[in-house]
């Protein structure tokens, strides 16, 4: 410092200091700074010392020290030659590598003052080459200021002049001292006034910024004025996002759950989708009973005529007839023909299949039966014991796995009626689509990096052979184990 203000009689009183820091979490410690002015052997003139405790600050923020150090005494710059700080910092947990307080943004002002008499004799009376110096300066100033002062005699007769070249007409300029005159009070006063065109765009400016490009604040005003229009203009308006949110909700009040009216739409919406979404939308019940309806039709397509893939109840006719070795027999009396009417039961047509045919055999054994001769009749009676009681025992076994399977549908119906009303209600609780739409984004957790560098961990040999043996034991257990059963 000395190189350069050498001669100039600058004196340092002092200095400001200040910087950012952090001093907590994972950066904690112990944080000092020390200023030291030297002369120019190196000897310290001053020494200072400030130590900045940890805690001051949240973990991960910033911190803010300053301070201001006035000197009892000025310093002549030819005595500081140089002015040094230093910053120490430790870790207070002795991890390994970049830990610790940190430190940035370090400012640093030295306070001082001139020699005032070297630069301006006039600072003070006890100045050298005072009066000399007053003398030159008033002179300079005014030419009347004394009697010595040169070319005073002339100086008087322009005086008045030059205060004022209006104080006689006699005085060179008067005219142009007029206009000038009025020109100052007023630069608007006459075109050819010094500055018109500033101060009529100053005046317009001042009216309205919008005036011209040239006037300060134009582009803020122009910017103003046009969100003022339509806050629509530009994404930096103060209002953009309601007036966008307004136009949407305008559009469609879908847009968003913000808009005013937007339950109303949202409800409307799932209602016009289907009338199944609340038992307030309109059509709810006429939806409700089509559906069971169409349930049923699904379980039993004969459940109702208005089902698809219903097939209408036909009429089988059966001939009561005996038959002999000779010719066939019509008993006199019966009647030939008879309309049995047999509609699906169940969904099952196995099921189906089996109870017709009850009915039929039971219609057969309602028939009246013919007598036949006697050998004839033994015989057939045998043969129809021996094929009965097969047909009866496959008759049962069949009714049986019909009963079943009907049970089984049934079960199935009623699971399925009961998992339709369970999402039918689910469905029917407000905002439960919100709550499919939720998502859970993905941020950056912990901060991946190598804690122990180049440090190589082996595992250990002989655990990792008992695990194995041990795992191995067991599975071969587990295998041999299904054979024994």
């Amino acid at each position: 410092m000395s190189t350069v203000f050498e001669n100039t009689g600058i004196r340092v009183y002092g200095y400001e200091l200040s910087a950012h820091f952090m001093n907590s979490g994972y950066s904690r410690g112990t944080l000092g700074l020390t200023v030291t002015g030297r002369d120019a052997a190196g000897f310290p003139l001053q020494k200072d010392s400030y130590n900045i405790p940890s805690g001051n600050t949240a973990n991960g923020e910033w911190g803010y020290f300053s301070t201001t150090r006035p000197y009892n005494s000025p310093i002549g710059i030819n005595f500081m030659q140089s002015m040094t700080i230093t910053a120490t910092g430790k870790d207070d947990r002795y991890w390994a590598g970049y830990y610790g307080p940190q430190l940035r943004d370090v400012s640093f002002r030295i306070r001082y003052v001139a020699d005032e008499c070297k630069t301006n004799p006039l600072y003070s009376l006890s100045c050298p080459g005072y009066e000399e110096a007053y003398l030159i300066t008033q002179c300079n100033i005014n030419s009347l200021y004394s009697p010595s002062c040169a070319g005073y005699q002339q100086a008087y007769t322009n005086q008045q002049c030059s205060i004022n070249p209006l104080y006689s007409p006699t005085c060179p300029g008067y005219q142009n001292a007029y206009l000038n005159q009025q020109c100052s009070i007023n630069p608007l006063y006459n075109t050819a006034c010094t500055g018109y065109a500033e101060a009529l765009l100053a005046q317009q400016c001042s009216i309205s910024s919008l005036y011209s490009p040239s006037c300060p604040g134009y582009a803020q005003a122009l910017f103003t004025k046009t969100c003022n229009e339509n806050q629509l203009s530009s994404p930096k308006c103060p209002l953009y996002e309601a007036a966008y949110l307004d136009q949407q909700c305008k559009v469609s009040q879908l847009f968003s759950t913000a808009c005013p009216l937007y339950q109303k739409a949202f409800f409307d919406q799932q209602c016009a989708m289907s009338p199944l979404y609340n038992t307030a939308c309109p059509g709810y019940a006429e939806a409700f009973r089509s559906k069971q309806i169409a349930d049923a039709c699904l379980t039993n397509p004969q459940s109702s005529p208005t089902c698809k893939g219903y097939v209408a109840p036909q009429q089988s006719v059966s001939t009561a007839a005996v038959t002999t070795t000779m010719s066939s027999v019509i008993l006199p009396g019966q009647d030939a023909i008879k309309s049995i009417t047999q509609p699906q039961v169940t969904s099952d047509p196995i099921v189906n299949q089996v109870i017709q045919a009850d009915g039929v055999k039971q219609e057969q054994s309602q028939q009246p039966q013919v007598q036949q001769p006697s050998s004839q009749r033994s015989g057939q009676q045998s043969t129809q014991r021996t094929s009965g009681g097969q047909e009866q025992r496959a008759s049962s076994r069949t009714v049986q796995d019909a009963r079943s399977r009907t049970q089984q549908a049934a079960r199935r119906d009623a699971q399925q009626v009961q998992q339709d009303t369970a999402i039918s209600s689910m469905a029917e609780v407000p905002g439960f689509s919100n709550y499919e739409q939720v998502k859970l984004p993905d941020v950056p957790f912990y901060k991946v990096e190598d804690i122990y560098k180049r440090v190589a961990i082996t595992d250990n040999a002989r655990a990792l052979r008992q695990l194995n043996q041990r795992s191995d034991r067991i599975h071969k257990e587990m295998v041999d184990e299904q054979y024994r059963k």
